[in-house]
């Protein structure tokens, strides 16, 4: 039996995602090297600030124009508040109970307001990013990695 062999699997990144992604990695470099523990021993305001100032008000509201209700311009003091009460209710130990517990999409959408693009309707999408996720999984095993962050130019090992 001859399998055949599947051309590279190239998913387009765009730049905003990529300077993100950077500025995430850097973000957590500074912090790593200025903490040498996790996020438990971080003072509240050290969690909000890292929650609220990775890319949320600036990358995940960067289409919110208008509001939803009112009709009003969104401004930047608006996302960045809307990045914080995010943060905070998703830090809220008494409403999750739980460390790394899933939230699932439909708790997004009901209960933060969000609106969420679901690739899962998209099958062409969604078998893209399904094959992506194995490949990435087997070379983790490959190399031995418990995580990577990859760009378009690097794979960096966790």
């Amino acid at each position: 039996m001859v399998l055949a062999r599947r051309a590279p699997l190239r998913l387009r990144v765009s730049a905003a995602l990529r300077e993100c992604l950077r500025a995430s990695l850097a973000q957590r470099r500074s912090d790593a090297a200025r903490k040498p523990t996790g996020l438990g021993s971080w003072t509240r305001d050290e969690r909000r600030g890292a929650c609220s100032g990775n890319g949320w008000p600036k990358y995940r509201f960067k289409d919110w124009a208008v509001t939803e209700t009112r009709k009003l311009p969104v401004t930047a003091a608006m996302r960045e508040a809307r990045a914080l009460q995010i943060a905070q209710a998703l830090m809220d130990h008494q409403r999750w109970h739980s460390h790394g517990r899933p939230i699932s999409m439909e708790v997004l959408r009901r209960d933060f307001k969000l609106k969420i693009d679901d690739y899962g309707t998209e099958s062409e999408l969604s078998q893209q990013i399904h094959d992506y996720h194995v490949f990435l999984g087997d070379y983790m095993s490959k190399i031995g990695a418990l995580g990577v962050v990859h760009t378009n130019r690097l794979c960096i090992k966790l």
